[in-house]
């Protein structure tokens, strides 16, 4: 996926588009085109980071997780990147999802629009009518949601800790082929 969004910046087909598919020539270089893929695509590198730490964390509690970041998308809610992440588990060679999220840049714009500017930017009522938002449309916010299903977490926690508890290496740890595991 990283080499994906690595040849953004680089390719000519990053330039940004019209909506009938043309290259957008009013107001907006190719330069400032290709400046803001290059911004994108080292967001979602971030994104991508960030998700592979989250991953490594509860990959060392509880066993192998996979971040699906070409999940099948609800345009409804997320307008770009979507991402799942699943846990493995090996007894029942099945994948719980434990964490969703995705660009939701969209419904915060709708958010804004429904409930005045001042609530996203602290501008004062007056400037928050439907005729200020829409010429105000340079100014689009970039978000990222994550739900964690913590319920899901714990409850593989807790299974972990009894088969480690049933294997006979207690509750806080125990030694394996000479290095130490833990639960906490």
């Amino acid at each position: 996926v990283e080499e994906q969004f690595a040849s953004l910046s680089s390719s000519p087909a990053s330039a940004p588009q019209g909506s009938s598919g043309a290259p957008a020539s009013a107001g907006t270089s190719y330069a400032e085109g290709s400046q803001q893929g290059a911004a994108s695509a080292e967001a979602l590198r971030e994104v991508l980071r960030n998700l592979r730490g989250l991953a490594q964390c509860v990959e060392g509690l509880l066993g192998a997780v996979t971040v699906d970041v070409l999940m099948p998308v609800d345009l409804a809610i997320y307008g770009d990147l979507a991402f799942r992440v699943l846990l493995h588990t090996p007894t029942t060679s099945r994948s719980t999802v434990v964490c969703v999220g995705g660009r939701v840049d969209r419904m915060v714009r709708h958010f804004a629009k429904l409930h005045g500017r001042q609530a996203i930017s602290g501008e004062s009522e007056g400037d928050s009518s439907p005729r200020r938002l829409g010429r105000q449309g340079h100014e689009k916010p970039s978000a990222v949601s994550a739900e964690l299903a913590m319920d899901k977490l714990a409850d593989a926690l807790v299974q972990v800790a009894q088969a480690t508890a049933a294997a006979g290496g207690g509750f806080f740890g125990s030694r394996q082929r000479g290095r130490a595991t833990s639960t906490a």
